[in-house]
């Protein structure tokens, strides 16, 4: 490469616009935690790439649960890189609802039997959601498989996810809720795990608020007035928010691990390493302790 060439790749970037500050992003300003992310990330990926045939369905079904929470943090890290925690408090609830599946999977007298009705009512979901498609291209002029609506109608009516379809007295169908019969907090409540009823309350409450952009997540942004808070306080604010977010992810992901028999195992040392310097940076910098939330290694 040639001297002007050099001297050309050193050029700072632009300036910042006039009443704008440039700062590094996330990324950079929390390197730890982005750190045992990545880290923890290329390890499942590596994990899972050691993973041969599958043995069984069983093991399918532990695998296909692993890979979606993984993908969930995956998420949640691409989203806070860039600040936005409050959507990517949507993963970070997928993680916890996973982490609630595999717990009442495992409270079943026959896990196998259970984790069987699980696939079921998937099945159901797409095919409703299947349904639903074909409905909305007929609203909206698109051609329309009729061949295909009536199999999905039947196979809604009396095939397999059928136990979980109720006919009200006027004819209504009613269908399930949720695979287990419970609502995430009942499934919560029933949890062994000390933090699962609050981790409830704020993935459910005010995290839920970001989920779906309710009037509680948009507040600030209405009522805040300009010069009501400087500048680097609301740099610290977003990057509690991101240390916060992250680390619930990364627990809630070595939870769903333990909880699968048949997921790769990532070593309960490593794990420990990896929490243990979480813990003490988040802890140094934000006050944030998720130690409650380390799993066991058993």
């Amino acid at each position: 490469m040639s001297r002007r060439k050099k001297q050309n790749s050193r050029r700072p970037g632009p300036a910042a616009p006039h009443g704008f500050s440039i700062v590094p992003g996330p990324s950079t300003r929390l390197r730890v935690s982005f750190a045992v992310v990545d880290e923890v990330t290329r390890a499942a990926d590596v994990a899972l790439g050691a993973i041969g045939a599958m043995t069984s369905e069983t093991h399918q079904f532990d695998i296909a649960l692993f890979v979606r929470g993984l993908n969930a943090l995956k998420a949640v890290r691409l989203l806070t890189a860039d600040g936005h925690w409050e959507i990517a408090t949507a993963p970070a609830r997928q993680l916890y609802e996973l982490v609630l599946a595999a717990e009442e999977l495992n409270r079943a007298s026959d896990r196998n039997e259970a984790a069987f009705r699980f696939a079921k009512f998937g099945l159901l979901q797409t095919a409703r959601g299947a349904l639903a498609r074909i409905e909305y291209d007929a609203a909206t002029g698109r051609p329309v498989d009729d061949d295909h609506r009536q199999r999905l109608e039947g196979f809604l009516a009396s095939g397999p996810v059928s136990e979980f379809r109720t006919v009200k007295g006027n004819g209504k169908i009613v269908w399930a809720r949720s695979w287990s019969g419970k609502t995430a907090r009942e499934l919560a409540e029933a949890s062994d795990h000390p933090l699962r009823s609050k981790q409830y309350e704020l993935l459910f409450t005010a995290w839920s608020e970001e989920t779906h952009a309710a009037p509680g997540a948009l507040i600030d942004s209405i009522v805040r007035r300009a010069g009501d808070q400087g500048f680097e306080d609301v740099v610290a604010d977003d990057d509690r928010n991101v240390a916060e977010v992250q680390a619930m992810s990364l627990m809630l992901f070595f939870e769903l691990g333990r909880l699968l028999p048949d997921a790769p195992d990532l070593g309960s040392e490593t794990i420990e390493g990896w929490v243990s310097r979480l813990r003490s940076w988040t802890f140094e910098h934000f006050g944030i302790d998720e130690g409650q939330a380390q799993p066991s290694a058993g």
